[in-house]
This record gives C-alpha cells, sequence and structure tokens, in this order.
C-alpha cells in the first residue's frame, strides 16, 4: 500500500465515524423533541379538559333603606384647572396663538 492509500482509507475511515456520531446526534434530538411535543400536546390536552367552574347563585338583595337621601343644600362646581387666572377657553386661545406664531 501507498501512502496515499493508508491517506484515503484514514479519511473515510473519519468520514464514517463523523457521520454515524452526526446520525446519532440527530436520532436523539429527535427523540427529546417528539417527547416534548406529546408532553406539550397532553398539557393542552389537560388544560381543555378543565370543568367550567359552575355559575355562582345569586344574592338576595338586601331590602332598601327608608332613609331619606339628603336634599342638595348648595350646587358644587365642578373641578377645573387654574391658569394664572384666566379661563380655559382664554388659555387654549392664548396656546394656538402661540403655535401659529
Amino acid at each position: 500500500m501507498t501512502p496515499t492509500d493508508d491517506a484515503d482509507q484514514t479519511a473515510d475511515l473519519d468520514m464514517t465515524r463523523m457521520k454515524q456520531q452526526l446520525d446519532k446526534d440527530v436520532a436523539f434530538w429527535s427523540t427529546g423533541r417528539s417527547e416534548d411535543a406529546v408532553r406539550r400536546t397532553t398539557e393542552m390536552t389537560v388544560a381543555a379538559a378543565k370543568p367550567v367552574a359552575a355559575k355562582p347563585v345569586k344574592r338576595a338583595k338586601a331590602p332598601a333603606a327608608d332613609v331619606a337621601a339628603p336634599a342638595a343644600t348648595a350646587v358644587k362646581k365642578p373641578f377645573s384647572m387654574s391658569y394664572a387666572g384666566v379661563t380655559s377657553a382664554q388659555h387654549i386661545n392664548h396656546m394656538i396663538a402661540l403655535r401659529r406664531g
């Protein structure tokens, strides 16, 4: 045998071993992936199979109190912002004028 024949056989043997290792790795990875898929599918079907909770029973309403509502003696103004003593409309017009000009 010549040295090139030995080198070719060694390269072929190395290539075969590498291919076998890759095949083992792929088989291991595929098995792990399929187990994960089966587990996830099982989890989804188990989660979907949970019974729906029964509707709560309606509570009896308490009888209305015979207390008269207090009369509105004074009408309060709703909250409004203060813009340094000017009205909201004046402040808005001022802001529009600033943007334009």
